[in-house]
């Protein structure tokens, strides 16, 4: 068979991935072609493509799902090749099978491949007769409630709900009792259809402290199966995964060697071709690993693999994909160091990683060895509802684990995405926590360790936090005065606080804490250096009506100022009474979205935290839940109708 010659590839994705794709086909010599919907139309990906087309309005299903609209532009363009990035269409096989009839390569595996790995009850069968373990749990789909019940009693709570047609934690739910099932059993389905076009799922034993350990394969058309080694993806919220690294500390050379040759055992079953991933469930007591799933892509982690073996996977998929063998056998693998990924995503950790959406007002990356980040974001972007939340990532590299930490929360203290929260102030703070430091946590760590990851700033921090702000205060309203007295709001503290003002330097006093600070900045920027004796501080900050908003290690916080004129203010201050809660709440919705399900009726009566609507925004399902108890007065909105930020979904009537 006569091998294909690529010289152009149309991407048929987006933001990150769509340049990582871009610049492995440019180190090949490759042209490339990028797609856009009517959101992405200014986007980094259309502007470093050799050429760019529109392909429909803002939602994925009119425009980055449509496949026929992408054969049809790659074919108008004279591309011989499409490459499906991740997500999206990369493991649909019945796109891939429609490139390859339209006389195109596409770049992964082949679609008898995709139907049979992908489908994850399908690749579940395989396993088993291979004698790889599988979790316990169902071989076939699932829909009926009934049927569903009789499995969930037959395995034993808690389970744990799957999509059977994709990954990325979409369509998944852990159900803890009998009376969750029904409820969760239609979320799941209704999250897979939304996401994969697929409602089928299937239900498996929940193991609730197991490690989430994957290996990267690669395969050729000339016979060629190796392993990458493997990497650890415990980390994890909504089981989406935040932190990846490799390799994966704490796993033997034995039990490394056993999981690899696993994957590679699959994958030759399989007759696999391209990149992808085989993930297990490591029980780390027991020390027995079980198969989960294939992903037939290149995986989101993938950097965190490419930084320490120096092999670039995407080159190796589009030399696959022209009929090219691998450059390299599994004896030349060598891997050295240890490698961290860190997704950053448009979330508030502080808030149950509920999506953020807004303007990218200011933007500084970090640089330096052992220093990657991959992302498409700069100054003026739109964080659109659309789109998944994932907005870079930031890899790194080190000598050994130790080393990798540390120079990853350098990098976080250096990087600054200004108008959005994210999840940095997450990962500055998980990479500093004792059980991940040790190796010795699991897909339930979030969980298990929230209190240490989510407690308030200390004292010292919050000091640190007020004086800054107060020395921006000053650095915009100049003052002839020599010392100024402030009452300063962080969170939920109120605190007074003396500024003393000298030449050059500043100093504050205030809840026990004195600071001899310099507040330095390039003019016009809301990036700031702030030096506390010997230490240099790194923030950012911008006012936001009354308040200033002050950025640090990935965190944002609300810190008010207000001048202390007289001993008599601070008296008011202080017996200022507590204003009561209003009687009638106003429930709005805390971004633009879809409305899947209006859960309550109005006259119904509500709890604390129960669900009032579930709301489908950037991909996913979140539900809005009561803050109060009391009568749902009103309901202003319908299922299947798009709201606004801000769009008062429902008003309750508070009850004591």
């Amino acid at each position: 068979m006569k091998e294909p010659v690529l010289t152009k590839v149309l991407i048929a994705n987006r933001g990150e991935i769509a340049r990582r794709v871009m610049r492995a086909c440019r180190a090949l010599g490759l042209q490339t072609v990028a797609v856009y919907s009517e959101a992405d139309r200014y986007a980094l990906h259309v502007e470093e493509a050799d050429e760019a087309y529109p392909i429909g309005p803002p939602p994925p299903l009119e425009s980055y799902l449509r496949g026929d609209k992408i054969i049809e532009i790659a074919l108008k363009s004279g591309c011989q090749a499409i490459h499906p990035g991740y997500g999206f269409l990369s493991e649909n096989p019945d796109f891939a099978q429609a490139v390859e009839e339209a006389g195109l390569v596409f770049v992964g595996p082949k679609a008898e491949a995709i139907r049979l790995l992908g489908d994850k009850l399908a690749a579940r069968r395989l396993a088993q007769s291979l004698g790889i373990p599988t979790v316990p749990g169902t071989l076939e789909k699932i829909s009926d409630p009934g049927e569903a019940r009789r499995v969930a009693q037959q395995i034993g709570y808690p389970v744990l709900i799957k999509a059977a047609a994709g990954g990325g934690g979409k369509g998944m739910r852990v159900v803890q009792s009998a009376e969750e099932l029904p409820g969760s059993l239609e979320r799941a389905m209704s999250e897979a259809q939304s996401a994969f076009g697929d409602p089928s799922v299937f239900i498996e034993k929940f193991v609730p402290h197991a490690k989430h350990i994957e290996v990267q394969i690669l395969a050729d058309d000339h016979g060629n199966v190796v392993h990458l080694y493997e990497r650890e993806c415990s980390v994890q919220r909504r089981h989406q995964k935040l932190i990846e690294e490799s390799p994966a500390p704490l796993l033997s050379e034995a039990e490394r060697a056993r999981l690899c040759e696993a994957a590679v055992q699959l994958a030759r079953a399989a007759r696999y071709r391209s990149a992808g991933t085989v993930e297990f469930l490591y029980d780390f007591d027991a020390k027995r690993f079980y198969f989960l799933e294939v992903n037939t892509r290149v995986q989101v982690e993938h950097p965190v693999t490419e930084m320490r073996t120096g092999i670039d996977i995407v080159q190796e998929q589009l030399r696959i994909a022209a009929g090219e063998k691998l450059s390299f056998s599994q004896d030349e693998i060598r891997p050295r160091g240890h490698a961290i990924e860190l997704r950053i995503c448009a979330e508030d950790p502080w808030n149950n990683f509920y999506p953020s959406l807004g303007q990218i007002v200011e933007l500084q990356l970090p640089q330096g060895e052992g220093i990657r980040i991959d992302h498409a974001l700069r100054r003026g972007e739109q964080v659109t509802p659309y789109y998944d939340p994932l907005i870079a990532k930031l890899i790194v590299w080190g000598e050994d684990r130790s080393c990798a930490i540390a120079r990853a929360l350098h990098a976080l203290g250096d990087l600054f995405i200004l108008g959005v929260r994210t999840t940095c102030g997450f990962h500055y703070r998980a990479l500093q926590n004792e059980v991940f430091r040790s190796g010795a946590y699991f897909t339930d760590f979030i969980e298990r360790e929230s209190r240490r990851l989510f407690e308030p700033l200390k004292e010292p921090e919050v000091s640190a936090l007020a004086a800054a702000a107060l020395l921006r205060e000053v650095h915009e309203v100049p003052s002839d005065r020599q010392e100024l007295r402030f009452v300063v709001t962080v969170g939920e503290r109120t605190n007074e606080y003396l500024l003393t003002l000298g030449n050059p330097l500043v100093t504050v006093r205030g809840m026990g804490q004195e600071f001899a600070a310099r507040l330095s900045g390039r003019p016009g920027s809301k990036l700031y250096r702030f030096r506390l004796g010997d230490e240099e501080l790194k923030l950012a900050l911008r006012r936001e009506g009354d308040r200033w908003m002050v950025l640090w290690r990935g965190e944002e916080i609300a810190v008010k100022i207000e001048r202390a004129v007289a001993k008599r203010y601070r008296a008011l201050l202080r017996s200022t009474a507590v204003s009561r809660e209003p009687t009638v709440h106003e429930i709005a919705s805390h971004m633009p979205g879809l409305i899947l399900k209006v859960a309550v009726t109005a006259g119904q009566r509500v709890e604390p935290g129960e669900t009032l609507f579930v709301l489908e925004a950037m991909k996913m399902e979140n539900e809005i839940r009561s803050p109060v108890k009391g009568i749902v007065e009103k309901l202003c909105v319908n299922a299947r109708e798009q709201v606004e930020k801000g769009q008062v979904l429902c008003t309750i009537r508070r009850e004591p």
